[in-house]
């Protein structure tokens, strides 16, 4: 006769995995409604997380089931350097790339053309001179 494992049975420990927090919370979900499965996920990763289950993978996952956890300043960089290479999180934050882009662009555009008004003063006076 096989065991049948609950979530209680199976809690993940400090150096439990992104992934095995993620089985676990699925497991929550078998039981639970999605607001008691999040109640006690946050109540369990309280007591038990580790930065290093903490990773894209667990908190992307987590958002999309509408938990929030902590993440520090080094796991929004590493999220940012990482981010060309997910492909789910570039297709999840695209309009944020995008918005980015448009202003990264513009910034280069007025940087641009306050070097050029730095570079050569005398054109900007006698372009204003034509045009008035």
């Amino acid at each position: 006769m096989s065991t049948i494992l609950k979530p209680e049975d199976n809690i993940p420990t400090k150096s439990s995995s992104s992934t095995e927090w993620i089985n676990w919370y699925k497991s929550l979900r078998k039981l639970l409604s999605k607001n008691d499965a999040n109640t006690t996920f946050m109540k369990v990763w309280v007591q038990r997380g580790s930065n290093s289950a903490n990773d894209s993978e667990l908190r992307d996952y987590l958002e999309n089931q509408g938990i929030i956890i902590d993440k520090d300043a080094f796991d929004s960089i590493s999220d940012l350097a990482l981010a060309p290479f997910n492909l789910a999180y570039l297709a999840s934050k695209w309009s944020l790339y995008i918005i980015i882009g448009f202003s990264v662009i513009i910034l280069l555009i007025i940087v641009y053309a306050l070097f050029n008004v730095a570079k050569n003063p005398e054109k900007i006076v006698s372009a204003a001179k034509f045009a008035i």
